[in-house]
């Protein structure tokens, strides 16, 4: 190790930091650039630790080093990935997203990239489009995109991005839902609708009440009702038989408290039900309570992702669920986002993470005889 360091007030470069520790130049660069083929683990830590205990600041070079790349049409790094989400108000609502985003924002914190967030523009009371988008992209000050939205409300700004000279080419990720011309990181939503019906169907039910709406033709949603079918199958039952479906515009949630209950009058044979996620079977709960009826005596119930809390007599959490590994899901959109921004790769790639059944106070044997309340 060298034993320069610099004093007075002048910035600290790169140069200074190579002395210090008796490296070239280039290998400090590779190391702050996160170049991991180039540099190990090892010595990219100790050079940016050094970085930080000089009081390097990358910003006071990155005017000039801007210009010098695009000068030769090299795409510049700018340490920064956008996420297109829902609305902050959701964003911050539900633990669904907000598990998502701590696995997106550790995992970028821990390679020194900033996350900006871009929210849809509210029309008539609901979210729809994401136009027009900030300017950091046009000013190529965004080195990729995250994205968690449903792929039709996110096309026109795929679009737009993909005609903007400052972003181009480059690398999308999007959650749960696959893209075309995007990598993806989604969940085994078949894996996990075949695990609801299955454990139902185990423990003796015969009919079934799920859901669908206006989001419920999206890809993940078509996965987990061909799982309930497979599950269906398995047990040699047919699934028209099954299988209750109603409809509703998920997102107008006090149609609940009007429809459930019809729906169950219409069909008092109904012993369980699958909610669309988490959220709603605490809001299933709630209404089925203040009908008297009883879970998991009168109706089993099960959710979908492992977010929400129903609390038994004991404190415990009674609801059953598929847990949805959603921290991890945001880590690996991030992985595979960086491997393209740092050019570590440029095949798209979809990844699907493994859900599990988490068997709780919620499910139980049905009860004989018809539903009256």
């Amino acid at each position: 190790m060298g034993t320069h360091q610099p004093t007075g007030k002048k910035p600290v470069t790169q140069q200074d930091i190579a002395d210090y520790l008796g490296v070239s130049k280039a290998t400090v660069s590779c190391a702050l650039s996160g170049k991991r083929k180039i540099v190990s683990q090892v010595l990219m830590d100790r050079i940016r630790a050094v970085a930080d205990e000089l009081g390097y600041d990358p910003s006071v070079y990155q005017a000039a080093r801007r210009l010098s790349l695009m000068g030769s049409k090299q795409q510049v790094s700018n340490h920064t990935v956008a996420f297109f989400g829902p609305s902050l108000k959701l964003m911050f609502s539900t633990n669904y997203f907000s598990n998502l985003l701590q696995g997106l924002s550790d995992t970028l914190m821990e390679e020194r990239f900033a996350l900006v967030m871009v929210q849809p523009i509210k029309m008539t009371g609901t979210y729809h489009a994401y136009h027009p988008l900030p300017l950091i992209f046009s000013h190529g000050d965004v080195d990729g995109a995250i994205v968690h939205t449903d792929p039709r409300v996110f096309s026109s700004a795929l679009q737009t991005l993909r005609n903007d000279p400052g972003f181009t080419n480059r690398p999308v990720v999007s959650l749960i839902y696959p893209i075309p011309g995007c990598s993806s990181v989604c969940a085994d939503d078949l894996g996990g609708g075949y695990a609801c019906v299955d454990h139902l169907l185990r423990l003796g039910h015969r009919r079934i009440l799920h859901f669908e709406g206006r989001n419920t033709t999206t890809f993940p949603h078509r996965q987990r009702l061909e799982g309930y079918r497979q599950a269906c199958h398995a047990h040699h039952k047919n699934p028209q038989k099954v299988l209750t479906a109603v409809s509703w515009r998920n997102d107008e949630w006090t149609q609940e408290e009007t429809l459930l209950p019809e729906v169950l009058r219409q069909h008092p044979d109904i012993t369980a039900i699958l909610a669309l996620h988490d959220y709603e079977a605490c809001r299933l709960m709630r209404i089925l309570t203040g009908l008297g009826v009883r879970v998991p005596e009168d109706i089993s119930l099960i959710g979908f992702d492992d977010t929400e809390f129903i609390a038994d007599a004991q404190g415990n959490n009674m609801l059953t669920t598929v847990r949805v590994p959603l921290e991890e899901i945001g880590r690996q959109a991030v992985h595979i986002l960086l491997a393209h921004v740092e050019g570590r790769t440029t095949q798209e790639e979809t990844v699907v993470l493994q859900t599990a059944l988490i068997e709780r106070g919620s499910t139980g044997l049905p009860r004989q005889g018809l539903l009256s309340f």
